[in-house]
């Protein structure tokens, strides 16, 4: 899509297909949402698709599939395992 131009509904499914496919489907289940070294896979494999964006997407993916974002996430990881 070209800067400035609107998003058409056929644009936005595929957009949630993707979603759906990083998330819950196939590509989620590579991923493994909330196993240790999630967000660092996210990267890895949506690299591939969009350098220089896959951190950004696999932030707003991991909150999608987990309920939390990445740092949160490992906050309570080490909040559960005590401090250091």
């Amino acid at each position: 899509m070209v800067a400035g131009q609107q998003a058409t509904p056929s644009d936005a499914a595929g957009a949630e297909r993707l979603r759906i496919y990083w998330t819950t489907g196939p590509g989620g289940a590579k991923i493994a949402w909330g196993a240790p070294g999630d967000f660092d896979r996210c990267v890895k494999l949506l690299n591939e698709h969009m350098p220089g964006k896959a951190e950004g997407y696999c932030n707003l993916l991991h909150k999608r599939a987990t309920g939390m974002y990445p740092a949160q996430h490992a906050a309570q990881e080490r909040g559960r395992r005590g401090p250091g």
